[in-house]
């Protein structure tokens, strides 16, 4: 993942507005998970990293370089 894709501050902000602009019912998000997977594979993320789940849930999977934290 390109660093400045991921800390881009005026683009996350942009795609927040969108989503916002085009509400949709509760667990009728069909529009807003498709957005969502298309945004994040703009930043890098592969299919692999992504699950779809029930009718609109969304399970993304990011690895960073930081050691795994277990509370």
């Amino acid at each position: 993942m390109a660093e400045s894709k991921l800390f881009d501050l005026e683009r996350l902000i942009k795609f927040r507005k969108h989503m916002h602009k085009y509400p949709e019912l509760a667990y009728e998000e069909v529009e807003t998970s498709k957005n969502i997977i298309e945004y994040l594979k703009t930043l890098g993320i592969e299919d692999s990293q992504i699950r779809r789940v029930a009718k609109t849930g969304i399970i993304v999977d990011i690895k960073g370089k930081a050691p795994p934290v277990f509370i």
